[in-house]
């Protein structure tokens, strides 16, 4: 199965330049609330970035913890032969392929131990949208806003085996490349 969430960021971002009144960068932060299969409310980083590679092209944002990592949280777009933009203000769906962006949310049951998480995903529900992303504000170093949205668990042969309801609030900095 395919890890749908980064589990490495390094992020940054906030002022114009990247960095905050003491001279280190200012890595954004994330607040999530998952209920359902599993509960839990997680804190951490936030950063977004964009990503070309051929005729490819991702706009995403991400979100974990650290020290040891617990949790681990994106919303991509997913561009094929297009460009994937920066979102704007506004509400924005979140859900399968054919929403505006899918989100996946990774627990690690043992903090920091990488190889073992419980993944979820929106990419396998049976709606086409399964939740919303709100931008309250959006510029090339900063993006804002609220999300909420239903995930599914799969077992090896794509059958859905766990849901969780997610939601939350981001200030996402543009990561350091």
């Amino acid at each position: 199965m395919t890890v749908l969430l980064s589990t490495s960021l390094v992020a940054c971002g906030g002022d114009d330049n990247n960095v905050n009144n003491s001279g280190g960068f200012d890595l954004g932060e994330i607040s999530v609330t998952v209920s359902g299969d599993m509960e839990g409310n997680f804190s951490g980083m936030a950063d977004f970035d964009h990503l070309a590679t051929g005729n490819i092209e991702t706009w995403e944002i991400s979100g974990h913890d650290y020290d040891p990592q617990s949790f681990s949280i994106s919303f991509m777009d997913m561009v094929i032969g297009g460009s994937a933009e920066r979102p704007l203000p506004g509400t924005h769906s979140i859900g399968g392929v054919l929403a505006d962006y899918t989100a996946g949310f990774e627990y690690f049951p043992d903090p920091g131990n990488y190889f073992e998480y419980i993944e979820y995903s929106t990419i396998f529900g049976s709606n086409p949208t399964s939740g919303t992303l709100t931008v309250t504000s959006s510029n090339e170093n900063t993006v804002k806003g609220s999300f909420e949205f239903t995930a599914y668990r799969v077992d090896d042969n794509l059958n859905i085996v766990g849901t969780v309801q997610v939601s939350g609030e981001f200030t996402a900095n543009k990561r350091i490349n």
